[in-house]
């Protein structure tokens, strides 16, 4: 709880689908059904493969409270204080970890019925879930769906617009129905999608890679009468390995750009 006693603006909490099973060979099963390493931030491997698959997977309970994690303490402690935030996801990285990333492309690709079925289900928990964190406190969500890598989208402008943009479009419309603001993270070079993540009616758009090409000036520019601008501070290298003064001079020229 450093933030809230440090002056910073915001402190967040992040949906917690946990451990629910340790399994003999030293892995472990979350709520998803998704099997990991320990201390790994991705799955070994998915419950879902194929459409019979999805007919018999039963979805975590959006309403059970542990999935909010430690917001509720965050609330108690910060609220009016600071803003609170709840970071969580909509359609595309829960449908990721359940299928593998090149299954789930090449089924958008030749299975889009299923696929639409897919994303509307895993959108349907998270937004639910989403609501949730904002009757309990939460000022502000994060969505974390990561749809791109350094070079550009991960699937094509065109899919992202059948597949994904309409979920985020309704997840959008759930937060500011509840009163809250929403912060759109993104890894990667956005630009291709950019227009059509600020037209689903995000607040903010975060985190504005430095390393995969997005320039502050330049979304500011283009931007900035319709967006606010979250982060363009290189995580990977300047916050790992450079000097103070680097970091302190790199924020101070992105506050001033």
């Amino acid at each position: 709880y450093f933030a809230i006693d440090q002056g910073l603006d915001l402190v967040g909490s992040r949906s917690n689908f946990g451990n629910v099973e340790d399994l003999p060979d030293g892995t472990y099963k979350d709520k998803w059904g998704c099997i990991y390493k320990p201390y790994s931030a991705h799955p070994l491997k998915g419950p879902i493969e194929n459409e019979q698959d999805l007919k018999n997977y039963a979805f975590p309970d959006p309403d059970e409270p542990a999935l909010l994690g430690n917001l509720e303490e965050l609330v108690k402690k910060g609220k009016g204080k600071l803003a609170i935030n709840f970071h969580g996801r909509v359609a595309f990285m829960w449908s990721v970890y359940l299928m593998g990333m090149d299954n789930l492309l090449m089924a958008m690709a030749l299975k889009p019925d299923f696929m639409h079925e897919l994303f509307t289900k895993v959108g349907d928990v998270n937004i639910r879930l989403i609501k949730n964190a904002i009757s309990a406190g939460a000022d502000t969500i994060s969505l974390g769906d990561d749809y791109c890598a350094n070079k550009g989208p991960l699937m094509s402008p065109a899919m992202f617009r059948e597949f994904l943009l309409p979920h985020l479009k309704r997840a959008v419309e759930a937060i500011h129905a509840s009163g809250a603001k929403c912060i759109k993270h993104c890894d990667g070079n956005t630009w291709p999608i950019l227009q059509d993540m600020i037209n689903a009616g995000v607040d903010c758009v975060n985190p504005l890679e430095p390393v995969a090409g997005m320039k502050i000036t330049e979304v500011k520019a283009k931007f900035g009468d319709k967006v606010c601008m979250m982060g363009n501070i290189d995580c990977a290298e300047l916050l790992c390995h450079g000097t103070v003064e680097e970091v302190d001079e790199t924020v101070k020229q992105c506050i001033r750009d």
